[in-house]
């Protein structure tokens, strides 16, 4: 992994869980971490590849390794927020994570 490379500030936000107190399901996201982490856009055969099983992938996040993360995980960045389809320790090394995303439409 190259750190140079990882000069993008992002939040991983956990989706909303419970109730307040008139019932009413609690729709805010939850702040887990800030990390940097690199970003790029997919092109050509890894874009192809990665929506073989996925769905409109559009961009890759490369963070270091955190224990707990999913899917079912959001990504902030700046003004832009992200869907994330899958997230991946490629080498199971606990070393780095892949996150590949899509642009949530505001």
């Amino acid at each position: 992994m190259r750190i140079g490379r990882m000069n993008n500030k992002i939040t991983i936000q956990s989706p909303p869980s419970g109730r307040d107190s008139t019932g009413q399901t609690v729709n805010v996201w939850n702040d887990v971490r800030t990390v940097w982490a690199s970003k790029e856009f997919l092109i050509g055969k890894e874009f192809y590849a990665a929506n073989q099983t996925q769905n409109s992938v559009e961009v890759k996040f490369r963070t270091y390794f955190y224990s707990g993360m999913n899917k079912t995980m959001r990504i902030v960045h700046g003004n832009d927020t992200y869907e994330v389809i899958s997230v991946s320790d490629p080498e199971d090394l606990k070393k780095e994570l892949l996150w590949y995303c899509k642009k949530v439409k505001k």
